[in-house]
């Protein structure tokens, strides 16, 4: 079920900050989910039950979520080649929880993906063989070298673009992270605000695992609602129109070549 989204980036220096990460006090925040047990087993008759005594998520953006009593939810698949739950903590928790499982049920898989949609694996990963026995465990933050996801949620809330005591922005709307493995970059881009029923601004931060380094820069983009309506024009303070500027920084008028 692991999913890495991969993307080659132009880095825009329109409006960009770069910082080295030297110095960055820890903070001790801790998003832990006390009601794990029931997804210590694959649970094949509850399932079969549609989660009965579960209250189902209202959220549209939660569909097929069920809600925990604790606060958080999870969702349960149970295919042929996959059986597993994803459970989603409650705020301020900016992660997910996996757990993959053997076809009875006992525990194969666990660990952690950034975000609540992303699908990329951080922190420590444990696996196991049929009898319950740990034979692995996999750290994820090893990929970003010069960085962990802990140490870049630390730069976003000192930054103040999202909050680890509250949650804000930590929606999947709000808050999207993807690797470019082959670049070796991390990207994160969060909501900033909205403009208007049609624009919204956001920051894209670009995490270098080559150099320990990062920008920041600003963009505005569409609304979700409007990402439905075909052949928009470009908006420019995009990061699209400022990529085709850096790409095409002249144009021509009367004869005569202008920067623009």
């Amino acid at each position: 079920m692991k999913r890495i989204l991969f993307s080659f980036i132009i880095l825009s220096t329109i409006g960009c900050r770069l910082t080295k990460t030297d110095d960055i006090n820890t903070l001790s925040y801790k998003n832990t989910l006390k009601d794990t047990l029931i997804f210590e087993k694959f649970d094949f008759e509850l399932h079969k039950n549609n989660y009965k005594g579960y209250d189902i998520e209202d959220e549209i953006s939660l569909n097929g979520y069920y809600k925990l009593l604790e606060g958080g939810s999870f969702t349960a698949g149970n295919g042929l080649e996959e059986i597993y739950y994803i459970v989603i903590p409650p705020s301020p928790a900016f992660y997910t929880i996996q757990y993959d499982y053997y076809k009875k049920g006992n525990l194969k898989s666990k660990g952690k993906f950034a975000g609540l949609d992303s699908g990329l694996a951080i922190g420590s990963w444990e696996y196991y063989d049929e009898s319950g026995k740990l034979i692995k465990e996999v750290n994820e933050d090893a990929k970003f070298k010069f960085w962990t996801f802990a140490k870049i949620l630390e730069i976003l809330h000192n930054e103040r673009v999202i909050n680890l005591r509250t949650g804000k922005n930590r929606d999947p709307e709000k808050f999207r992270v993807y690797f470019d493995e082959a670049e070796e970059l991390l990207h994160c881009e969060i909501f900033k605000k909205q403009l208007s029923d049609k624009v919204e601004t956001y920051w894209e931060y670009i995490f270098d695992c080559k150099t320990g380094k990062y920008t920041r820069c600003e963009y505005e983009r569409y609304t979700k609602k409007m990402n439905e309506i075909p052949n928009l024009p470009i908006l420019k303070k995009s990061k699209e129109y400022q990529e085709q500027l850096k790409e095409t920084p002249y144009k021509t008028f009367q004869g005569k070549t202008y920067k623009f």
